[in-house]
């Protein structure tokens, strides 16, 4: 058995050993007797960690100053932080700077909702349009002034324009050269015979017509051929057979109807990708008011565009706000009539626009303006037969007929968009920003005839023509009389 001095000269000697193996931790500046390589790893983790939390929570409640400096500009001097001690900051534990942080987004979400009172606190010019953005844009509230830019020194300039798009050198792909486009369209514009084509480019080739063409076709094939690239880039046309089994007494039968159309989703994506097209898309809602004497004023409200209406700020507010990407709705307008293609057929031609672009190039040919999607041919049957010459009972028939027409080729020609209208399509915009986008019917433009037949509704020659009060067509004249709903 060992005796008792021995025992307690071990434990002296082992206490002198731990002494003198004891290492500071550079980290922590606690002093550790083993494991250090694994106590210091933990420990730098630790220390990284908390140094992007602190960093985190500065920017955070620096973002928070320039708020409140901008709220109380006459209390706070330029550049003074506001109850700020970030000496403090060091001393926190990870939950509570965990909680600051959270505490900060709070804050911040709270003032994007009061950003119009924010403004306030702006020199305002004279006139100006406040444009308030549906919630969904996550964007900020702007003004533009009425008579020129308007800049303040106290205020940032709050007037946003968008930065020009540049297309790149070759504009005018898949062209070689923008000679090559222009010969291109004005010959396919005037519709020139193959041999005309090929004259014009010998005499181009020989400098008979210019010394310095730039144009690199030598026969008409190359044009085609360039043609035929380019065609890759649209969407294609389609021809499909509809048949109408109509039960009349006497127009009854079978009806074959032949519509060539495209798929308008395809086509109105090709909208929304477009990066040329950016810069006079406005995706989101918004509200406009014009105000005057320098003040906020929402009395009066301004209509310029589709997505200015209160339509449109309504289906955005149906949509989803809590996904992972923003929910966008993109309402296009839709026309329809017939004309003459020759002096006996008649085809009924369908036109869509893009109601988030700018009027200014929507309604102008060319990229971002309207598009064909679809002909409706009447059956051979049916162009033989003057509306003008048959009885009542056959009349009747006969726009019966056409309202089913018209509604097979709607659901042909809009079954794309049917499913899409409620679940959406996640999109790389031409902003580079993912948006699920939701499309919709925002405008018809029809002529009381064809709209009748599109919305299955009574034409104008039944005695309740109006779908909605069931008026008799003997009354419909008398507009300042009130009428029961029914």
């Amino acid at each position: 058995m060992p005796k008792a001095g021995c025992k307690r000269r071990r434990t002296a000697a082992r206490a002198r050993k731990d002494d003198e193996d004891t290492e500071i931790c550079r980290y922590c500046d606690q002093p550790v007797t083993m494991n250090m390589l694994q106590h210091q790893r933990v420990c730098k983790a630790k220390a990284t960690t908390r140094r992007q939390l602190v960093k985190d929570t500065q920017d955070l409640r620096r973002k928070r100053d320039d708020i409140l400096r901008r709220r109380q500009p006459a209390d706070i001097e330029d550049g003074a932080p506001i109850d700020l001690n970030y000496s403090d900051i060091a001393s926190l534990s990870n939950s509570q700077l965990l909680d600051m942080q959270i505490e900060i987004d709070n804050e911040a979400e709270n003032d994007d909702s009061e950003s119009v009172d924010a403004l306030q606190t702006v020199e305002l010019p004279p006139r100006f349009i406040l444009v308030v953005h549906h919630p969904h844009a996550k964007k900020s509230n702007e003004i533009i002034p009425v008579d020129k830019l308007y800049t303040t020194a106290s205020g940032p300039e709050l007037y946003m324009k968008s930065a020009p798009f540049n297309p790149g050198d070759r504009p005018w792909r898949p062209f070689k050269s923008f000679a090559d486009f222009k010969f291109t369209s004005r010959r396919v514009k005037r519709r020139s015979p193959n041999a005309e084509i090929d004259e014009d480019l010998l005499d181009l080739q020989d400098g008979s017509l210019s010394s310095d063409s730039k144009v690199s076709f030598r026969n008409h094939r190359d044009m085609e051929k360039s043609l035929a690239v380019a065609r890759t880039s649209n969407v294609s046309f389609r021809c499909q057979s509809l048949t109408i089994e109509f039960d009349g007494a006497e127009l009854g039968g079978v009806y074959e109807v032949e519509v060539e159309f495209r798929n308008p989703w395809q086509i109105m994506k090709q909208w929304v990708c477009d990066e040329t097209l950016a810069p006079v898309s406005t995706w989101f809602s918004q509200r406009r008011y014009l105000c005057t004497n320098g003040t906020m004023d929402l009395s009066n409200p301004l209509y310029d565009e589709p997505w200015t209406a209160e339509n449109w700020w309504a289906a955005d507010n149906d949509l989803p706000a809590d996904s992972f990407y923003p929910s966008c709705y993109l309402g296009f307008h839709i026309w329809l009539d017939k004309g003459l293609v020759t002096t006996k057929v008649k085809m009924h031609p369908i036109l869509i626009r893009g109601c988030w672009i700018h009027s200014t190039t929507r309604n102008c040919s060319g990229n971002g303006g309207s598009a064909l999607v679809g002909f409706v041919k009447m059956p051979d049957n049916m162009r033989q037969i003057d509306p003008k010459t048959l009885n009542s009972s056959v009349r009747n028939e006969y726009d019966r007929l056409k309202r089913m027409i018209y509604r097979g080729v709607c659901r042909l020609v809009m079954d794309p968009l049917r499913e899409l209208s409620h679940r959406g399509e996640a999109l790389r915009f031409g902003d580079g920003v993912t948006r699920v986008a939701y499309p919709g019917i925002l405008i018809e433009s029809m002529d009381f005839e064809e709209m009748a037949a599109w919305l299955a509704i009574k034409n104008s020659t039944s005695l309740h023509p109006c779908p909605q009060c069931l008026v008799h067509k003997d009354d419909l004249h008398r507009l300042s009389q009130s009428y029961p709903k029914r």
